[in-house]
């Protein structure tokens, strides 16, 4: 059967990727520094991430000394209420510095621009170029790596990120929200700093600082 004439209507042609002459070392090379372009826009990217969310907990635009002061002035209010309550009527078995946060609003916040660390690229098929990839803060909050390896989970990333910013025996704990049909909540997350009291050697098991 031959094949049919033209046709009345065209598709749409993408175009064609251009030919390369480079080395197989060439393009390994390439590779390698695409790599670390990543991992280094995804650490500026979580470091700046963490600083905002760490931000919509406290619901401040503090940064720095003054930021830790006011979550450490929250925490104790925390630990006040936790030890002033009732056992019987407590929400937790222990302290809870927590909010609720919808960041739908700030999802595509672009967290590299002003910085000295550029977005990463990628290869775009459709095109046949290379394109750059914003890092955003919708990004971050739901990252995670997809050659599993260290952080397997959405979100995992970030949560350690926070974390290493305070002291011993505190932790960060970031959940997202879901409906009562367990549906989730897209970009609408539970916030806490918790502290189990288990580490220490200060007089009260809860001090943020836990270590003289």
């Amino acid at each position: 059967m031959p094949f049919p004439t033209a046709p009345k209507n065209l598709v749409s042609l993408s175009a064609l990727p251009a030919s390369s002459s480079k080395s197989k070392e060439e393009i390994a090379s390439e590779k390698q520094k695409n790599a670390e372009k990543w991992n280094e826009a995804l650490h500026e990217g979580m470091e700046q991430a963490a600083l905002l969310v760490f931000q919509a907990l406290t619901n401040t635009r503090e940064t720095g000394s003054e930021l830790e002061e006011t979550i450490v002035q929250n925490w104790y209010e925390c630990v006040s209420e936790f030890e002033d309550t009732d056992t019987a009527n407590r929400k937790g078995q222990y302290p809870q510095l927590m909010r609720r946060y919808d960041f739908s609003r700030d999802s595509k916040l672009k967290l590299l621009e002003g910085s000295d660390v550029s977005n990463p690229t990628k290869f775009d098929k459709a095109t046949g170029k290379t394109v750059e990839v914003p890092i955003t803060l919708g990004m971050m909050l739901s990252w995670k790596d997809p050659e599993g390896r260290e952080f397997t989970r959405p979100g995992e990333r970030l949560r350690a990120t926070m974390s290493n910013w305070l002291p011993a025996g505190k932790s960060v704990l970031i959940f997202p929200v879901r409906t009562k049909d367990k549906k989730m909540v897209p970009y609408k997350f539970d916030i806490k700093i918790v502290d189990d009291g288990a580490m220490g050697d200060t007089e009260s098991k809860y001090d943020w600082v836990k270590y003289n």
